[in-house]
């Protein structure tokens, strides 16, 4: 039966070698399921699928693009424009860096779930990777964040410092400023007021953070919101080798350490806002 998996392994710049081995199968296997041989079964169809990171729907149906292999694509003009490198791209699709060179050069074709990761770094329409950039940019340049009742202490964590998700206003910021902080949704992203001295002088009292809840593991050294046994905390964190640091930058304050289990991640500081500017 006519199918797909041919194109689709070459847009995925693989060889009938390369998918036998990562599906556990043959090379004369993969060569009769391109020819047709018989109907794939819905489990194997899923496993092409997820390889060639495409839709089940596109092995039998129309491969979903509109848009010409071409060298003349505004995949580098977007990125550069953002600010963006190609390692930060490949690591955003979990591809190498070779495959996004490929993706701006023309020699390799970026699947439609690709071009939309793209597009959202890019903040542009997915139009805009092969056509007219100016006519296909989001009409929206703005992001809007919620502004919501937590109260974080940058203290001793006093039990009154909460975690609570009411929206009490409105931030709006440029996208262009957002993706330079973040390629989160503008919806995991939230700003809070926090109160204490304690991580003086990154962050004083009053200030407000904005905070990415969808970065919600402690997964490299930085500021996070976490929940400690007190409450609600801004703090540095630190891995250690079976525990975490918990630090805070004003040095009357001494460290805490803690096993990792104790921690508890709301979400990752990803900037400040003084309070004189907010």
């Amino acid at each position: 039966m006519p199918n797909n998996l041919k194109a689709l392994r070459k847009r995925a710049g693989l060889t009938q070698y390369d998918v036998a081995d990562k599906l556990g199968v043959t090379q004369p296997q993969i060569y009769n399921f391109e020819k047709g041989v018989r109907k794939l079964s819905r489990p194997e169809m899923e496993r092409f699928a997820k390889l060639y990171n495409c839709n089940v729907e596109e092995i039998y149906g129309e491969m979903a693009t509109n848009y010409e292999l071409s060298e003349n694509n505004n995949i580098v003009k977007l990125r550069k424009r953002m600010g963006i490198s190609q390692r930060e791209v490949a690591e955003r699709l979990n591809l190498s860096q070779a495959m996004i060179w490929g993706f701006e050069k023309g020699s390799k074709k970026p699947t439609i779930p690709q071009m939309k990761i793209m597009a959202e770094m890019f903040g542009v329409e997915v139009e805009a990777l092969y056509g007219d950039t100016k006519s296909s940019e989001k009409e929206d340049n703005t992001v809007t964040i919620d502004i919501i009742s937590a109260t974080p202490c940058c203290g001793s964590g006093e039990d009154n410092c909460g975690y609570a998700d009411e929206v009490v206003g409105k931030w709006v910021m440029p996208t262009r400023d957002f993706r330079e902080l973040t390629f989160a949704k503008p919806q995991d992203v939230k700003q809070m007021r926090v109160i204490g001295d304690s991580m003086e002088p990154t962050i004083k009292d009053g200030d407000y953070i904005l905070t990415d809840t969808s970065h919600n593991t402690f997964d490299v050294d930085g500021i996070y919101l976490v929940r400690l046994m007190n409450g609600l905390a801004v703090k540095r964190l630190q891995a250690g080798l079976n525990n975490i640091t918990i630090h805070s930058d004003n040095k009357k304050y001494q460290p805490i350490t803690a096993e990792a289990g104790q921690v508890v991640v709301i979400g990752k500081v990803i900037k400040i806002l003084n309070i004189e500017n907010v």
